[in-house]
């Protein structure tokens, strides 16, 4: 198991896999899912359940593509409501099926930021150690957004069935 993590010194303590609610709020992680360490995803137990695989940047590109493209797909992608999005949820229609909702993030060194304003998803995909790319949905683009850096950041985890 991975473990649940509320204070900030611990959650950067750099090595060990780790996961919180935003705002450390049980309700939060109930509706909108955990957000995890990039050590959650290195841990060799692997963090996804048998017959699933969190996705690397391959697996979100042929997504993306799949959907029309990083300008469009964002929109294609998130739930269709302002209701959990902030107002205006640009482009929102959720016409995949994937219901992205805006969970925010833990940041490294100031707590939680973005609940109801942006999403972020680790890609399992590692250019370093500490390394990993993500994607990123947001309230006013219907844009992916795409990067990668070391961080003790914490994102949300979408898993891929093999």
């Amino acid at each position: 198991p991975v473990i649940n993590v509320t204070g900030d010194s611990e959650w950067l303590t750099p090595g060990t896999g780790y996961y919180c609610n935003y705002g450390n709020q049980e309700e939060n992680g109930a509706a909108y899912g955990r957000l995890y360490n990039v050590f959650a995803l290195r841990d060799e137990r692997d963090i996804a359940p048998e017959g699933w695989h969190v996705p690397g940047d391959p697996d979100w590109q042929a997504l993306v593509d799949f959907l029309g493209g990083d300008s469009v797909a964002g929109g294609k992608l998130k739930q269709a409501d302002t209701t959990s999005w902030s107002s205006p949820n640009t482009g929102a229609t959720n016409e995949s099926g994937f219901n992205a909702l805006p969970a925010g993030y833990r940041g490294c060194s100031s707590g939680f930021r973005g609940m109801s304003y942006e999403t972020y998803y680790w890609s399992s995909t590692f250019v370093g150690l500490e390394i990993a790319g993500f994607r990123i949905l947001r309230w006013d683009s219907t844009t992916v957004g795409s990067q990668s850096y070391g961080t003790l950041d914490g994102y949300s985890i979408r898993c891929v069935r093999d």
